[in-house]
């Protein structure tokens, strides 16, 4: 069976050549997240139906300091709203939005509570010694990727091996599923905007 796109993806068998690859994805995968919180604050307020300007009603959602107390509120402003205006294909859009951001949430989580690291890929590297009466001294072979703290123990396999170690590439990977959901999430809001808004 084929993985779904906000599992924990396997190790990719190598990490990044520098460090600040990984940060840079990490960077735009916290950001494209925000952004996509910030389409979420939106939805709240046609939700809300409460006519707040923008600013407001985005302050209101995010009064919850954490993102699992964000989407109740939202749900819950949701059900209200769908019970004044029954549509079912829209009700149904918003719970499969919901219901996927917050399977992703949980990446996002990783992504924001890693730590970039090096780790060991491949067998030693041979380096010549500066004496060439000497024989060659061995290397590790470092990458980095993003890996979970070591205090934070629900994130380690019983033998005490990551759960996830994230290069460059599967950050990026999640950070494009963000504006995805973003995209999703935006449309929705438009629309209940526009059915909401009395033709001229």
């Amino acid at each position: 069976m084929a993985p779904d796109p906000w599992d924990i993806p396997p190790f990719a068998g190598h990490g990044d050549k520098t460090p600040d690859q990984t940060y840079e994805a990490v960077g735009r995968a916290l950001s494209s997240w925000e952004e996509l919180e910030v389409s979420l604050s939106y939805l709240y307020g046609v939700f809300t139906e409460k006519g707040l300007p923008p600013f407001e009603s985005h302050a209101e959602y995010g009064k919850p300091l954490i993102f699992s107390a964000r989407a109740d509120g939202l749900e819950r402003m949701a059900a209200r709203y769908f019970v004044r205006h029954p549509n079912q294909q829209r009700e149904a859009e918003f719970a499969r939005l919901i219901c996927d951001v917050g399977r992703f949430s949980a990446r996002r989580n990783d992504i924001a509570h890693g730590i970039v690291r090096p780790v060991v890929v491949g067998p030693p590297i041979s380096v010549p010694d500066n004496d060439p009466s000497e024989a060659p001294w061995l290397r590790m072979n470092y990458e980095y990727c993003l890996l979970p703290p070591t205090y934070s123990d629900r994130r380690f396999h019983a033998k005490r091996t990551p759960q996830y170690a994230l290069p460059a590439e599967e950050i990026i990977r999640f950070q494009t599923e963000f504006v995805k959901l973003h995209g999703r999430s935006t449309r929705l809001g438009f629309r209940l905007q526009a059915a909401a808004t009395p033709s001229p």
